[in-house]
């Protein structure tokens, strides 16, 4: 820790010099942080020989596939399913499905209550989620209710008898199994962080074959394959067959009520769509939230049914602007093709209710904080007041951070005051006090500025949009908070029709012992000089990396009449390995995008970015009108173009000439241009 701190004192006292020398804000985001990382000390235990086997009586239903163990899954394609949806739990919860993931290792089993044997298993994953989900970071482990054609009812009438303390999925579309292709329940897939399945089978030795159960348990074939895997990733693992109850994979036309000897013919709320509005839109479309009107009931949803699909089929919503094929990032918003073609076979069946009480209960409220309570939590000092109509807001709160000696944020959680009106939010760090200044300046509450806070800051720890989850960065990383510093809280405010006051406040978790220093480094033009009424025009910039790194996040930053963005890495045998892709850019919809798997990039890779922006009279966000001639600037009518990489070194003190080779190419291209530092 003290070798630690003594890397935090460099970094600080070089950020510092760094810090004198700039006059505008495009450097907030050259930020330091913290990674620690996961130390697995999990060992494989060797197989043994299979125990006594008993006899019991289980129903016939049941049948046992050949138990000889299968050849090691091949990789590629063939073993690397496309996940990609957001399912509920037996609570209401949401858990994200994706084909990447910042877990080394993903289990999902299938299961049901009807199956005997699945149900004599809840003992053991019990036992396995206490192991994993409550006590790693690097194991998750979800069951998926294996009965598409239940209720959420039923899954949770078993959850409450069994006293299930493991996450159950509901999935009414099978979208899961239609990926995974189980063919019984209980039956387990472990992905790796890609998601290629690398084991598939059962869960242990017990059940030898139907009415055949075994005394005592010694071969624990998913357990061992995740020790295995956790100590060598690139380990080969015989898959298994499954002992169980067959598993009917249904139909996506039998799922959507499309054959006419469909037992279910119709959808229903209860049934179905109350399971993709909780887990996609009920987040934001609530009571007080930012969405404009609430969807939390069927009601609800029955009202505002024909405005729904037709942001649905417009993508529009949910709201996410990387495009769907260039990268996976956390916490992505998206509708599977299935659910869009569910949602609107529904409206178009009359919006069916069926039984209530035998949908899923709404997403629990969060009326406290999700990750527990923060280490310390920044409020502002006062109301802002916002009108009922008018411009976008961009006010700055300045808040004073009690801290005593520095540290390392590892995760923020923004609370807004009134969801209905705040936009998003940006957090920065003024360990110079220059927004104090500022503030006293005005009468209101904090002060008004776009883009930046009005000044050079001396760090951020990350920002808020509707929709996100909050979450710890991966391995144990955090950002570095210095000593005396304000946080100074950049509220994007949209007036809602009704004149209202807010005041909002960010919950701050520290990290412990962290070993390794995080940074951003950046690619940006200068000469932006785009004329009044081009549709497309268009700007590069790129870094070389003068050594090798891990590329952990994104952050795209353009004006208003941004268009596209794109990012890339140019390998030394310009090989192009994909970042981002966002061909429609909203100005009010950037974010902060972690990859859900990091990238390692050799010295020699150019991180390069490509823009495009419309000045024409057909861009509805052109603030001027007509349009003018627009450079490169700060101001709300000028433009900008920055793409910041947050990257890791393998050793801490290797970030520093990396940062400094950065900067001193972008002071040379920013004099280079007419823009040099004042």
């Amino acid at each position: 820790m003290v070798k630690a701190r003594r890397q935090f004192e460099i970094h600080n006292r070089f950020s510092s010099n760094v810090w004198q020398l700039q006059r505008t804000f495009w450097i907030w985001s050259f930020v330091a942080c913290l990674g620690l990382a996961l130390q697995v000390n999990s060992v494989c235990s060797a197989q043994e020989s299979p125990a006594p086997l008993v006899e019991t009586n289980t129903k016939q239903m049941i049948s046992l596939p050949d138990s000889k163990p299968q050849p090691a899954l091949e990789t590629g394609d063939a073993s690397k399913p496309q996940l990609n949806t957001q399912l509920l739990d037996q609570h209401s919860c949401v858990h994200e499905f994706r084909e990447k993931s910042e877990k080394p290792l993903r289990i999902v089993v299938f299961i049901n209550g009807d199956c005997p044997i699945a149900r004599s298993y809840v003992p053991e994953l019990n036992r396995l989620h206490e192991k994993w989900n409550e006590k790693t970071e690097t194991v998750s482990l979800h069951a998926v209710w294996g009965n598409p054609f239940s209720t959420h009812a039923e899954l949770r009438k078993f959850v409450e008898d069994y006293a299930i303390k493991f996450p159950i999925v509901f999935d009414p579309l099978a979208q899961l199994a239609h990926v995974l292709k189980p063919t019984h329940v209980p039956e387990s897939f472990l992905l790796d962080a890609q998601g290629k399945i690398v084991y598939r089978g059962r869960i242990d030795e017990r059940w030898a074959a139907p009415g055949v159960k075994r005394a005592v348990v010694k071969t624990r074939d998913l357990e061992t394959a995740v020790e295995t895997l956790l100590l060598n990733p690139a380990a080969k693992i015989a898959s298994t067959s499954a002992v169980g109850c067959l598993y009917d994979l249904i139909s996506t036309q039998e799922l959507l009520g499309a054959k006419s000897d469909s037992p279910h013919q119709k959808l229903t709320w209860s049934q179905v769509t109350a399971s993709i509005i909780y887990a996609n839109c009920t987040h934001c479309h609530q009571a007080k939230a930012v969405g404009p009107f609430p969807l939390e009931t069927w009601q609800d949803v029955v009202n505002q049914r024909a405005q729904m699909i037709k942001e649905i089929q417009t993508s529009r919503m949910p709201p996410w602007m990387p495009d769907a094929n260039c990268g996976e990032f956390l916490g992505q918003r998206s509708l599977s093709e299935i659910e869009k073609q569910a949602l609107s076979k529904w409206v178009e069946q009359g919006t069916p209710r069926g039984e209530l009480n035998e949908a899923p209960a709404p997403p629990p409220k969060k009326s406290t904080w999700e990750l527990g309570p923060p280490d310390l939590i920044a409020e502002m000092a006062a109301d802002f007041s916002i009108p009922a109509d008018g411009p976008d807001l961009f006010q700055n709160f300045v808040i004073p951070l009690p801290l005593d000696s520095d540290k390392v944020v590892a995760a923020i959680e923004f609370q807004p005051g009134d969801a209905s009106v705040v936009h998003h939010t940006l957090c920065f760090l003024d360990a110079n006090h220059q927004g104090r200044k500022l503030d006293a300046k005005t009468p209101e509450p904090g002060y008004s500025s776009f883009g930046s806070p009005g000044f050079l800051p001396t760090g951020s720890i990350g920002g808020w949009s509707p929709g996100n989850t909050p979450r710890k960065l991966p391995g144990h990383m955090g950002r570095y908070l210095k000593k005396g510093s304000d946080l100074v809280l950049q509220i994007h405010y949209h007036p809602s029709g009704k004149a209202t006051k807010d005041r909002s406040r960010v919950g701050i978790y520290f990290a412990d012992q962290p070993k390794n220093i995080v940074a951003a480094v950046w690619a940006a033009s200068y000469d932006i000089d785009i004329p009044a009424g081009d549709r497309h025009y268009e700007r590069r910039a790129s870094y070389k990396l003068p050594q090798p790194v891990t590329l952990m996040g994104v952050i795209p930053h353009m004006h208003l009449l941004g268009k596209s963005f794109t990012a890339q890495a140019v390998l030394p045998d310009n090989t192009i390995q994909p970042i981002i892709r966002i061909s429609n850019w909203k100005y009010a919809w950037q974010d902060e995008f972690h990859l859900s798997q990091p990238i390692h990039l050799p010295a020699g890779t150019r991180l390069e970015i490509i823009a495009a922006w419309d000045n024409s009279e057909e861009n509805p966000l052109n603030p001027s009108n007509p349009p003018r001639r627009v450079t490169w600037g700060e101001q709300t009518t000028d433009e900008m173009i920055y793409g910041f990489f947050l990257v890791a070194a393998e050793e801490p003190k290797k970030l520093i000439p990396l940062a400094l080779d950065n900067l001193s190419i972008d002071l040379k291209n920013r004099a280079m241009h007419g823009h040099p530092i004042r």
